[in-house]
């Protein structure tokens, strides 16, 4: 299958390049048909000619090859495209030829009429020369997606970005088991003297002394008794004139102020 693709774009190129007569070498404007052909329901020979009319004017001849598949470069036509093998005349005709055109899948189905009189075709005539190569066609369809390829080796490490701002605090974990007591701190400096506090309740009467030691033995009357008693007799009147005194003199002055005040 393979070769045969291959031997058909070979044949098909050869055919470009031989498709056209002297008469339409000088042209550059052209419409190709490419396609598969059919005589009385077979393909035909290998190398049979199909021409290309416009009106009586040929415009273009291509070779069939292997399954009657062709490929007809045509020049300028200005009317309806009709396309033979020798006389006969294919069913399908082709209306608007365009500048840089390309037709594919084009089937062209050529049948014998039963006239008697129509004579056999001729034997095919001498190839003519090459004609000019015609333009390239147009881009086809991008192709499928090849598979991806082994990955690359990775690059070298970018620069660390800037820090992400702070995310939530995190719930409270449970608390752990109690540590040893630390090592007693140093003592701290003496506080302040405090106010004194107020006084307390009397205590209780304490116990009875002992009794103290007797005293001398006293002093002959005859002698130191005297004098203690004379002693004693003047501190008494001393005491009572001290008291009377302020009544005497109160007497004396018929009533007036004491001394104390008179003085005043």
């Amino acid at each position: 299958m393979t070769f045969a693709r291959t031997l058909f774009a070979v044949l098909l190129s050869a055919t470009l390049l031989a498709a056209f007569p002297a008469t339409a070498s000088a042209q550059s404007d052209f419409h190709i048909f490419i396609g598969t052909a059919t005589h009385d329901g077979q393909a035909p020979p290998v190398g049979t000619e199909i021409t290309a009319y416009d009106g009586t004017r040929a415009i273009g001849t291509a070779l069939v090859q292997a399954g009657g598949q062709f490929a007809l470069q045509t020049s300028q036509a200005h009317g309806t495209i009709v396309f033979r093998i020798g006389l006969v005349e294919a069913a399908e005709t082709f209306p608007s030829w365009r500048s840089g055109g390309r037709t594919t899948g084009f089937v062209l189905t050529f049948t014998t009429p039963a006239d008697p009189t129509l004579g056999r075709q001729g034997a095919t005539g001498a190839r003519g020369p090459a004609g000019p190569a015609g333009p390239a066609g147009t881009e086809g369809p991008q192709g499928p997606a090849g598979d991806a390829g082994p990955a690359g080796p990775a690059g070298p490490r970018g620069e660390a970005g800037p820090p992400g701002p702070s995310g939530p605090q995190g719930p409270a974990g449970a608390q752990g088991p109690k540590g040893d007591p630390g090592e007693p701190g140093p003592e701290g400096p003496r506080g302040q003297r405090g106010l004194a506090g107020a006084a307390g309740p009397s205590g209780e009467d304490g116990a009875d002394g002992e009794d103290g030691r007797d005293g001398r033995d006293g002093v002959d009357a005859t002698g130191g008794g005297t004098l203690a008693l004379v002693a004693m007799i003047v501190s008494v009147v001393a005491v009572i004139l001290a008291v009377a005194m302020p009544f005497v003199l109160r007497r004396d002055g018929g009533g007036g102020s004491p001394p104390s005040q008179a003085g005043q």
